[in-house]
């Protein structure tokens, strides 16, 4: 997986919320701890960009998500809240198999 698909994969997930517009939208990003192993690609997530919660653009959210290309958080849990769309992403990134079969990889709708 690179980043075209992960971009790719974001916008697929917005459409599958029905979200039509999601270029335009603001984005809520919270950080979750997991109780896990992290290595040094996982601690820069942590400790540089995501060490809080964050409102961000479209495109500030492909940035924030692919300054690493072909390492991606594990999981990105997605739902709508209110005027914004909500994502709530693990902050162990890791490198996807690009063979993975789902159109929506590394997303999990909350619909």
């Amino acid at each position: 997986m690179n980043n075209q698909d992960f971009i790719n994969h974001f916008c697929k997930a917005c459409e599958c919320l029905k979200i039509h517009n999601y270029k335009d939208k603001i984005f809520i990003v919270y950080p979750i701890l997991e109780d896990k192993h992290y290595n040094s690609t996982d601690d820069i997530m942590r400790l540089c960009f995501l060490n809080k919660v964050r409102k961000l653009s479209f495109e500030s959210v492909i940035n924030l998500f692919t300054w690493k290309e072909g390492y991606y958080p594990l999981w990105i849990k997605m739902s709508l809240e209110n005027e914004y769309i909500k994502l709530e992403t693990s902050l162990r990134l890791r490198k996807i198999n690009k063979n993975c079969n789902n159109p929506i990889y590394p997303f999990k709708l909350n619909i």
